[in-house]
């Protein structure tokens, strides 16, 4: 239909406006383009691979259908992590922290001490209630702005800063034998 030579090469916005007028070759480049970082984002938010992956389908699916209602295609990426960090904290508000043993692996650790550290870390966040993790990730993981983070996250910019400030001192208190 308005299938171009590559795709690949077009923006968000002419993706999002292709995916509009029906092109689901156009909706795949968008998923091929975020589906590692939004599993990488629910990842960090679950420690669970079966849920990030249900989750980050789920996503998907969300704002293909949802497509229409989003005001400012260049914004794609901003939007599709906020319908996935509202599927994540729906999900952690009805699951309870378990055991992360053997959730994540990461199988290009050089020492049994970085492992250690890293799963310590992903402990300590995982522990965090649901909205400072889904901060937290956001401005660590992903790189966004703090005032990125407060679109993603539908609330003030200083609600943003409050989060991290109170995720930082208890990630600093959860860590204070590893940081020294």
């Amino acid at each position: 239909m308005f299938k171009t030579d590559c795709e690949c090469e077009l923006t968000d916005a002419e993706l999002v406006g292709r995916t509009r007028l029906g092109s689901l070759e156009a909706y795949d480049v968008l998923v091929t383009r975020y589906r590692r970082g939004i599993y990488r984002l629910a990842l960090g938010m679950t420690q669970n691979h079966e849920a990030s992956d249900d989750l980050a389908q789920e996503a998907f699916i969300l704002a293909f259908k949802r497509i229409r209602q989003l005001k400012n295609a260049d914004r794609f990426g901003p939007w599709l992590r906020k319908i996935l960090t509202n599927l994540c904290i729906r999900h952690a508000s009805r699951q309870r922290p378990s055991s992360l043993e053997g959730e994540i692996s990461d199988e290009s650790s050089d020492s049994a001490e970085k492992d250690l550290v890293r799963q310590s870390v992903r402990s300590a966040i995982f522990e965090l209630e649901p909205n400072e993790r889904a901060t937290v990730l956001l401005y660590y993981m992903e790189g966004l702005t703090q005032a990125d983070i407060a679109d993603v996250l539908d609330c003030p910019i200083g609600t943003i800063l409050s989060r991290l400030s109170s995720a930082r001192a208890k990630l600093r208190d959860r860590l204070a034998d590893l940081i020294g």
